[in-house]
């Protein structure tokens, strides 16, 4: 009676051991998948900052260029007006009359 009641024990004991080896080899492989997945969304937050870092550079250069070209267009505008003024002038000084001319340079 004794053998029979050590012998049921022991082919639960290893009926529980194989239980817990597929527990182990589950939870394994959701560690597994879990440290994938990790490494996906660190590799996919990583490109994330390198685009936006990018995006930021791009925006600080057009933001560069944008106040070159409007200084430039300031400038030109202010060259363009000078020339009329002068433009004016001679055509007011050949003709003896002054004519009215308002020009307003937006800055």
């Amino acid at each position: 009676a004794y053998a029979a009641a050590l012998m049921e024990r022991i082919v639960a004991l290893e009926s529980e051991l194989t239980t817990s080896r597929k527990r182990q080899e589950r939870t394994e492989n959701t560690l597994q998948v879990a440290k994938s997945r990790i490494l996906d969304l660190t590799a996919t937050a990583g490109r994330e900052r390198a685009a936006r870092k990018q995006v930021e550079e791009q925006a600080e250069q057009l933001r560069h260029e944008f106040d070159v070209l409007s200084k430039e267009a300031r400038a030109s505008l202010a060259n363009f007006a000078e020339v009329l003024r002068q433009g004016v002038r001679s055509v007011s000084h050949s003709k003896g009359t002054r004519p009215q001319l308002v020009l307003v340079v937006a800055e």
